[in-house]
């Protein structure tokens, strides 16, 4: 009974620090801020453009989802020649960082911000440093902290976590 006490309470923290509350990377000038497929909520588009006013990066490069609800906002950013958006395929994380480090090669880019969810940043920085040789910030923008959110997205992350660690090793 205490062993699975003791493994229980590990499990939280290890969530608690991976998922809800994960250290970001402090932000310097970069080439480009990329977008990580927004969902309805809008929190990383919103995180993007905070770090565009602040001149961190001249440009926006904005995974487009597959949803149509979180596409609104971003065709909007888009159409306004805020931003460059693609469609990874595959569309996941890795699909994207993918995608991105061919952008990054073709661009000439040495360094990235990449705004996410803060759920998402540990997965996201471990993806992308696969994929991308140069500097890489990643940041997370504030999500939902509904108890039913929190812990559906932290089985989705632990599953995409260790797919990450142990079947998908490379870029």
């Amino acid at each position: 009974m205490l062993g699975a006490l003791a493994v229980s309470a590990l499990w939280l923290a290890a969530s608690a620090y991976l998922f809800v509350w994960p250290p970001d990377d402090r932000v310097s000038r970069a080439d480009a801020i990329v977008v990580l497929g927004e969902g309805p909520h809008g929190e990383r588009l919103r995180k993007a453009k905070e770090l565009l006013r602040r001149h961190v990066a001249p440009e926006v490069i904005a995974s487009v989802p597959e949803a149509k609800r979180g596409w609104v906002r971003l065709r909007a950013f888009c159409a306004q020649g805020r931003a460059t958006c693609f469609r990874a395929r595959p569309f996941t994380t890795r699909g994207e960082a993918q995608q991105v480090a061919r952008m990054a090669r073709r661009r000439n880019w040495r360094s990235l911000i990449v705004v996410t969810s803060r759920y998402h940043v540990v997965r996201a920085r471990l993806l992308y440093g696969r994929c991308f040789d140069g500097t890489l910030m990643v940041v997370g923008a504030r999500s939902s902290h509904r108890p039913i959110e929190v812990i559906k997205r932290t089985m989705h992350e632990w599953g995409g976590l260790l797919n990450a660690l142990t079947l998908e090793r490379d870029c």
